[in-house]
C-alpha cells in the first residue's frame, strides 16, 4: 500500500521527497476531519478547550501545506545565484511550523485566560465523548505516521509535524477529561484545563524553533556520522591521522566538507594523488558528501626532536581550555615549530591565549619561530 502511495506522490527528486509529500498530504485530510469533529463538538458543548483544539488542527492542516510547499521549493536544482541548491528551504519551512505552534499555544492562552475570568457552561454527551476518543486515535496515527517517516528520511519538517501531533494526542486527553467531569459535576475546569493546553503548545513550539533554527545557523556535526568518515579515511593505508573535519549543510542529505589528512613526507604526490581520487569518490557515494581533502605532514623525526615535540606538547597542554593538538611539525633547517590547538568555545578572545603559549614556547625554544593555527572541536 505504502509503495503505490508513493508512486501516487512520487518526485523526480528523490524518493525522500515522495515521502515528504504523502505525509503532508495524509495530514491535510485527517486534521481537516479533526477540524469538523471537534468544532461540531465544541459548539455542541460550548467547549472553549474543544473549540480551541479545533483552531489547532485548522492550523495542523496549514502547516502540512507548508511542508509540502517547503518540500516543492527544495526540490529546486542548483543555479547560478544558488550554487548549493534549495535544500535549506526545507529547514525555513520547518521552523515556519514551529513558530507557527508557538503563535497557537499564545492564542489558546488568552482564550483560556478569559474563559477563567468569565467561565461558561459545559455541556458535554456521551456522543460528543465517543468523537473526542476518535479525534484521538487519529492523531495518535498522525503522531506514529509521521515520526516513522521523519526517522526513516531525517526530515525536520515532519519532526515538528509529529511532535504537533503528540501535542494533541495531549491536548485531547485533557479536553477528555473536561468532558468527563461535565458529565458527573458542575465544577468549570475548562479554562483551566485550556491554561495547561496552551502551555503544553508553547514549550513544544520552543523546542522546536530552538531546533529547527539550529539547523539554519549552523549546527554540530553529529557524532555518528563524523566517527564513520574518519573511519573511513583512516582505513587507507598511507593514512597516519585525520584532523578538522568540517561539514557545511546545504539541506537534508546534501553537504560540502573538507578534512586534514596526515602523510607520510616520504610519499610521492603521485601516491597521494591515487588515494585520495578514489577516497573523495568512496565518501560521495557512501555519505553524499562532497569532500575536499587536505594534506599535513608526519614527519619521521630522530630521538632529540622527538624530545622536543613532546616537551613543547607537555607546555601547550598545561594551558586551560587547550583541548587538544594536532598537526605538530618542527622544521629544524628553518628553525619553525607549528602546530593547531583545538580550543574551548568558551573562549572568546583566542589573541591572549596565542600569545601566551608563544611566549612560553620561546622561552624554551629561544632559537625557534612559533606559528598556531587556532581550531574548534566542529564534532
Amino acid at each position: 500500500m505504502e509503495e503505490k502511495l508513493l508512486k501516487l506522490f512520487g518526485s523526480k527528486k528523490s524518493k525522500r521527497d515522495a515521502y515528504i509529500l504523502m505525509a503532508g498530504s495524509i495530514g491535510i485530510l485527517m486534521n481537516l476531519l479533526l477540524v469538523a469533529i471537534k468544532w461540531i463538538i465544541g459548539n455542541s458543548a460550548n467547549s472553549v478547550t474543544l473549540i480551541s483544539d479545533a483552531l489547532n488542527n485548522l492550523l495542523d492542516a496549514g502547516c502540512s501545506v507548508i511542508v509540502i510547499i517547503g518540500t516543492k521549493l527544495a526540490q529546486k536544482s542548483p543555479d547560478e545565484k544558488h550554487p548549493y541548491g534549495y535544500g535549506r528551504i526545507e529547514y525555513i519551512a520547518g521552523l515556519v511550523v514551529s513558530v507557527a505552534i508557538l503563535v497557537c499555544g499564545l492564542s489558546f492562552l488568552k482564550r483560556s485566560a478569559l474563559a477563567i475570568i468569565q467561565p461558561q457552561e459545559v455541556s458535554f454527551d456521551v456522543l460528543s465523548i465517543g468523537g473526542i476518543l476518535i479525534a484521538i486515535g487519529i492523531k495518535i496515527f498522525l503522531w506514529r505516521y509521521n515520526k516513522k517517516v521523519e526517522m526513516k528520511i531525517n526530515s525536520q519538517m515532519l519532526k515538528a509535524a509529529s511532535v504537533d501531533a503528540l501535542t494533541d494526542v495531549t491536548i485531547s486527553l485533557l479536553t477528555l477529561v473536561v468532558a468527563v467531569a461535565s458529565l458527573f459535576s458542575n465544577v468549570k475546569i475548562d479554562g483551566y484545563m485550556g491554561i495547561v493546553v496552551s502551555l503544553f503548545v508553547m514549550y513544544s513550539g520552543m523546542q522546536l524553533i530552538k531546533e529547527t533554527g539550529g539547523s539554519i545557523v549552523g549546527s554540530k556535526i553529529e557524532k555518528s556520522l563524523a566517527d564513520k568518515i574518519y573511519h573511513k579515511v583512516m582505513e587507507q593505508d598511507i593514512v597516519s591521522g585525520a584532523h578538522d573535519l568540517i561539514l557545511h549543510n546545504y539541506g537534508p542529505n546534501r553537504h560540502i566538507g573538507s578534512i586534514n589528512v596526515g602523510l607520510a613526507d616520504s610519499l610521492t604526490v603521485k601516491e597521494v594523488a591515487d588515494v585520495f581520487v578514489k577516497l573523495k569518490s568512496e565518501i560521495g557515494e557512501e555519505f553524499g558528501i562532497s569532500m575536499t581533502l587536505g594534506v599535513y605532514s608526519i614527519d619521521n623525526y630522530d630521538e632529540k626532536t622527538l624530545k622536543m615535540k613532546s616537551e613543547a606538547q607537555e607546555i601547550i597542554l598545561g594551558f586551560d581550555k587547550v583541548i587538544n593538538i594536532h598537526a605538530f611539525s618542527i622544521d629544524k633547517k628553518t628553525k619553525m615549530m607549528y602546530f593547531d590547538i583545538v580550543l574551548d568555545f568558551e573562549i572568546a578572545d583566542e589573541k591572549w591565549l596565542k600569545r601566551d603559549i608563544e611566549k612560553a614556547l620561546k622561552a624554551k625554544f629561544p632559537k625557534y619561530d612559533i606559528m598556531i593555527h587556532v581550531d574548534r572541536e566542529y564534532t
